[in-house]
């Protein structure tokens, strides 16, 4: 199973994996898109304890010991896409490298959250040499608390790698003594491509390729039907996959009792909060449809098409739990690399309407609570026969050389600059001809204090904590066009936010439709627990 090869006794390379692959060209083609940013404040509770740069970098070296590919860099060898290589080298482990970890004062949370947003819509800051930087911002206006910003490029992490690695971090940070030594070997061990974890690497040649080829079929097939679909108001383009997208982000909560009251409805009418998230989304979007109708803002034939048209909602999927078992076992759960498969889940039309006095109706009157649930537990079906298909991981495999080839399809366009008056309208009918149109990105994270507790070290019972974590949260890089939904819970708060291009979905339409969202979830969820 072991993918890494020894260049010399201290450097190990390995080619990258097809979803890897994927990722690196989408980040070289549209300039980052996809890198993130996980941002975390803490406080030192214990006055005792002290916090300086040179902790934080020898806590990142142990880090990097612990998560190798932290510390890797990508060459490429030949024009092949076999050709690029992540290459560690363990003598680099051992250092911080200049501008790998990077330290600065900030005046308030404010201009953190400013430093932020240069990153992300910036200069990109990772290239081949540096996948990953660390950011530390200490509070000039409170001196016990710190910010740390983890800048990584999606081909070498994913939303577990992130939190895993801030814990590991905040753990070393209250604790130095306590931190292991690792084996890099066995480290590197973990840190495979997803391709080589597949169950049935342990089959025979011929089986791998009869599944391989099988999953392959089923693909082409749904994807032949994966056509159509409707989206949020925006300004749709001929070239918009082709401009840079600017990066915007809005997040909301729930109270606490509304928070349980949600959830305790999802589990009393048998389905999960990721079951109903997309159905929420699409009630959201119906009323601003209404809406922008009656006020004259989309015409009768574009009416007429979204009335009768379909959903799709797509995502990433935690595909660690159905990799191979020992290496989940041995710390694969956890452990940082690009672990993620995708779904897309087909939402039937939604019956759009007005009420006689040509107002908006109310959430019950576009879909009964019956429906509700019928189309929650449709949305529920629709998961399980994606995960438990027992060609699921060929599935999400079959996926990658279409999505490799559509990204460097896109670049070799790139080349040559469009006119700005070829760049037209277009029409939402047009959009779904060849393909879908994905009303939305998203998942539902579930309970982030399972894996980045609250209190450091995360091992110790004490009372009073020596850090504190006071916020976390994620930060993206979007591609062109794209409209993401997310969805998390931090201690008994639910948490909601979006991440968007705003040159094409401008901001009033997105914040419109993040509080339809959240009303949508109490009016149908909250209070129907209550009753």
């Amino acid at each position: 199973m072991m993918a890494w090869t020894e260049r010399t006794t201290v450097v190990f390379e390995r080619a990258l994996g097809l979803n890897e692959l994927q990722f690196y060209h989408r980040g070289h083609v549209l300039g980052g898109a996809t890198d993130s940013v996980q941002a975390i404040a803490f406080e030192i509770a214990d006055k005792r304890h002290h916090v300086s740069e040179e902790m934080i970098c020898n806590a990142w070296i142990a880090i990097k010991h612990k998560f190798p590919l932290l510390g890797a860099y990508i060459e490429v060898l030949g024009p092949l896409d076999e050709d690029i290589h992540f290459v560690v080298d363990t003598d680099l482990l051992k250092t911080c490298s200049p501008g790998e970890v990077m330290s600065l004062p900030v005046s308030s949370e404010a201009e953190a959250d400013t430093f932020i947003d240069k990153i992300i819509n910036g200069t990109r800051l990772l290239h081949d040499r540096r996948l990953v930087r660390l950011f530390i911002l200490k509070r000039l206006d409170r001196d016990n608390i710190y910010h740390l910003l983890l800048h990584g490029a999606h081909c070498m992490t994913d939303g577990i790698s992130h939190h895993a690695t801030m814990r590991a971090l905040l753990d070393i940070l209250s604790s130095p003594s306590s931190s292991p030594t690792y084996s890099v070997q066995d480290r590197l061990a973990l840190s495979l491509p997803t391709d080589n974890l597949f169950p049935i690497r342990r089959a025979s040649l011929a089986r791998q390729r009869w599944h391989k080829a099988i999953g392959h079929v089923i693909h082409e097939m749904r994807l032949k039907t994966t056509i159509g679909g409707q989206a949020l108001p925006g300004t749709f383009t001929t070239f918009m996959n082709e401009k840079p997208a600017h990066s915007c982000n809005i997040v909301t909560s729930y109270t606490e009792s509304q928070s349980i009251a949600i959830v305790k409805s999802c589990r009393k009418h048998g389905f999960t909060f990721g079951n109903a998230f997309p159905i929420i989304a699409q009630l959201a979007m119906a009323r601003i449809i209404c809406r922008h109708y009656a006020q004259g803002l989309i015409s009768d034939d574009e009416w007429e098409f979204r009335k009768r048209e379909p959903m799709w909602a797509a995502g990433p999927l935690n595909i660690r739990p159905y990799l191979d078992q020992q290496w989940y076992k041995d710390g694969g759960i956890d452990n940082v690399l690009l672990a993620i498969g995708f779904f897309f889940y087909k939402i039937p039309f939604m019956p759009l309407k007005l009420n006689e006095d040509k107002s908006v109706p109310d959430v019950g009157s576009l879909l009964s609570m019956k429906r509700f649930v019928y189309r929650c537990q449709l949305m529920k079906k629709q998961a399980n026969g994606h995960l438990h298909h027992p060609l699921f991981l060929e599935l999400v495999a079959a996926r990658f050389p279409g999505l490799i080839q559509d990204v460097k399809n896109l670049g070799q366009k790139m080349q040559t600059p469009f006119m700005r008056e070829d760049d037209v309208a277009l029409q939402l009918p047009d959009m779904g001809k060849n393909g879908p149109v994905i009303a939305m990105g998203g998942s539902s994270f579930g309970r982030v204090d399972d894996i980045l507790p609250r209190n450091y070290p995360s091992s110790a019972t004490v009372s009073t904590p020596t850090i504190r974590l006071l916020s976390s949260a994620a930060h993206l890089r979007c591609r062109p066009g794209e409209v993401y939904l997310g969805a998390a819970s931090v201690g008994n708060i639910m948490y909601m936010n979006v991440f968007w291009d705003s040159n094409v979905v401008k901001e009033d339409i997105v914040k419109e439709w993040l509080a339809e969202v959240k009303a949508a979830h109490y009016s149908i969820l909250a209070t129907t627990s209550k009753k």
